[in-house]
């Protein structure tokens, strides 16, 4: 009897929590390979563990009841035990229902948030961390931060089950650091099989849960992903960016004497950019234009070339209706012939890492391991893109591993979504035509393209 309050535990697993750190440093170690215990400059990694409470149903029960801030007391132990050097700091919303969207967001405002800003502002400025009370505490305010900070400085955040409320309040809290995700598709595999399974978890980066992955454009070009009919309007606009394209790049090339291409027309900036748009005529026919960016370095601005093609279009149609306009395609090119880039030959292999390009090799396509979290993180001279893929199928048993991506160089500014001034246009558009599209491209090449709609 006087035992009875007394529960024995033999053993506590957590394999979600097991897998997730596994595949974190794995990520954090790819990432920054160059800098280890040894090195001048230190990892920093900071878990932060979120638990809370919500309001039972039943008023007799407990509040406590159904509380996490134990089982994240546990986790901090486990993590500690088994990861020495990683800073684990449990934040606990002891006076909020983790169901009520209202109060996860003063929860995350008050309490979540000035936690990573303060980590961030440390790391920012060169200062002690929160956790180093051992250290001379500084005025945060007066030191500055540093410019290249967002580069070294990377929020990861764990997705599996719980309150949709907790989960969307920390993801739009978070927007500002583009964190990327762990998200636990399977959460049974241990219960049910007795081990942990790396590919339960998918990564994801903040770029594969923002915005619409891009379509490789040769299996675009023989599939139709859409209705037959923006099928055939949009292999028409991608056909028609790359014969412009190839024209731009061959004046570029040209005697610049010939023309007035760098010395006027892109003066300010040297950088063109190419749009096409396409536009249904009374007949039914899809008409394509052309357009250019100048940057003549004229106090009224530069016109872009969204803004120049409809311009064109509507020059040569004054009947113009906001709904014949169906796609506008954006382009960016190099102006220099030093930085023209030849026509890049496909490769294909196991793993990205298999595929040793080196920054003289031009844009690769590659077929990866998506399951290996690595791939997505992004060196100082490359840029990893996924292409979506219509072959690649789910099953409940077997995920798929093996994507296509695009593997580009940084200094390929593709792709080149509109500006704020000429978004603003585009909406009006919208406005009367809410299937007009923008296309844009993953690089030079045109090997991926991304078409979304035009929204707020």
């Amino acid at each position: 009897d006087a035992h009875q309050d007394k529960v024995p535990i033999n053993a506590i697993f957590f394999p979600l929590l097991a897998a997730a750190l596994s595949r974190w440093h794995t990520n954090i170690q790819f990432k920054y390979p160059n800098v280890n215990s040894e090195s001048s400059a230190k990892k920093k990694k900071v878990l932060i563990l979120v638990s809370g409470v919500g309001t039972p149903r039943n008023w007799t029960h407990s509040i406590g009841g159904n509380s996490t801030e134990y089982c994240a007391k546990l986790m901090a132990k486990f993590v500690q035990s088994v990861y020495p050097d990683l800073i684990v700091v449990p934040i606990h919303s002891s006076t909020t229902n983790i169901f009520r969207y209202e109060d996860n967001i003063s929860f995350v405002q008050n309490e979540l948030m000035p936690c990573i800003n303060s980590y961030r502002d440390a790391h920012a400025k060169g200062l002690p961390y929160p956790d180093e009370t051992n250290l001379t505490t500084i005025n945060t305010l007066e030191s500055p931060f540093l410019t290249d900070w967002r580069r070294t400085f990377t929020v990861a955040l764990s997705v599996a089950d719980g309150s949709h409320a907790r989960h969307h309040a920390i993801q739009a809290a978070l927007r500002p650091y583009r964190p990327n995700y762990f998200h636990f598709w399977q959460l049974k595999t241990f219960w049910h099989e007795s081990k942990v399974v790396n590919s339960d978890i998918d990564f994801l980066s903040f770029d594969d849960m923002e915005t619409t992955p891009p379509i490789e454009t040769s299996q675009f070009l023989s599939q139709k992903y859409y209705n037959d009919e923006s099928s055939e309007i949009l292999q028409q606009v991608v056909e028609e960016m790359r014969s412009f394209r190839n024209e731009m790049l061959s004046i570029l090339e040209s005697d610049s004497s010939d023309n007035d291409i760098r010395t006027f027309w892109l003066r300010k900036t040297q950088k063109p950019v190419l749009a096409v748009l396409a536009v249904r005529t009374a007949g039914g026919n899809i008409q394509l234009y052309r357009g250019t960016n100048m940057e003549v370095s004229m106090p009224t601005g530069s016109l872009c070339a969204e803004r120049n093609v409809i311009g064109t279009a509507l020059a040569d149609n004054p009947t113009l209706h906001r709904f014949d306009l169906k796609y506008i395609a954006v382009l960016s090119i190099p102006s220099s012939s030093t930085n023209i880039r030849p026509m890049s030959r496909a490769v294909s292999t196991a793993s990205l890492a298999a595929s040793n390009y080196s920054p003289e090799d031009d844009v690769k396509q590659v077929d990866i391991n998506w399951a290996d979290e690595s791939v997505h993180s992004q060196d100082l001279g490359h840029r990893i893109i996924p292409l979506f893929d219509h072959k690649s199928k789910t099953s409940p048993t077997k995920p798929p591993k093996q994507k296509r991506a695009i593997v580009t160089h940084h200094e390929d500014m593709n792709p080149l979504r509109p500006c704020g001034a000429c978004h603003e246009w585009l909406k009006k558009i919208a406005e009367s035509n809410p299937y007009f599209q923008i296309v844009t491209f993953t690089d030079l090449d045109c090997h991926g393209v991304y078409c979304q709609f035009c929204s707020e």
